[in-house]
């Protein structure tokens, strides 16, 4: 039976996640704040991106897992903590770039740089099928595609999670923001060494606060 941290392939919804066939394995609760948040992005997309903000990554039965707090990035740049329940820090997932593109640096709780999540490119799902719907179905697919292809193209993308040394141990397929009906996917390799296997996890299921995309 596979679990949040055992199962190969991910998929996460706006606001649970579940494996590749389906079965839940956790849900994603924003702590607070995503009226707001949400109601600022609605006017002004993006104006929310530089608050703090908190999400508890909970099992099926609601008992939490983890929490995943980004700093705000008003005054300084932002640092995002990964948390036990009780509070204690379990690692750090930083944000720099490297000639001109961001990356995400993953440090332990030692602040040991065990590895990143780094852009790779647009995301590979993009431009799938649209199956065999109706005129008017189709229509309104193409304008959906339509809206969501420009925030994927600013948003969006692939991204590998790799060792400090490079090595690629996981991969984020990402169109942001996720949709009950449109997740995006997580996979980690066989044998990927913890605590990246952990960290990267969590970078991935809260992509968009390590990113600082607001709501």
């Amino acid at each position: 039976m596979s679990t949040l941290y055992t199962a190969p392939l991910l998929r996460v919804h706006k606001g649970s996640v579940t494996d590749a066939h389906g079965t839940p394995l956790a849900t994603v609760r924003d702590r607070g704040g995503a009226g707001w948040r949400g109601a600022l992005d609605a006017v002004n997309p993006g104006a929310a991106s530089g608050f703090a903000r908190a999400v508890d990554v909970l099992d099926p039965w609601n008992r939490p897992l983890f929490a995943v707090a980004r700093d705000s990035s008003h005054l300084r740049r932002a640092v995002t903590h990964v948390l036990r329940p009780d509070g204690a820090q379990l690692g750090s997932v930083g944000m720099d770039s490297r000639r001109g593109r961001p990356f995400y640096p993953i440090h332990d709780p030692y602040g040991t740089h065990v590895g990143e999540v780094r852009p790779v490119g647009p995301r590979k799902g993009a431009g799938g099928q649209d199956g065999g719907a109706g005129v008017a179905g189709l229509a309104g697919q193409a304008l959906r595609k339509a809206a969501r292809g420009v925030q994927s193209l600013v948003f969006g993308g692939t991204f590998d999670i790799t060792d400090r040394i490079g090595t690629v141990h996981g991969r984020i397929d990402c169109e942001w923001p996720a949709t009950k009906d449109e997740p995006y996917t997580v996979a980690f390799q066989p044998g990927t060494p913890e605590p990246l296997r952990f960290l990267g996890l969590a970078s991935a299921l809260a992509l968009d606060v390590v990113r600082g995309l607001g709501s």
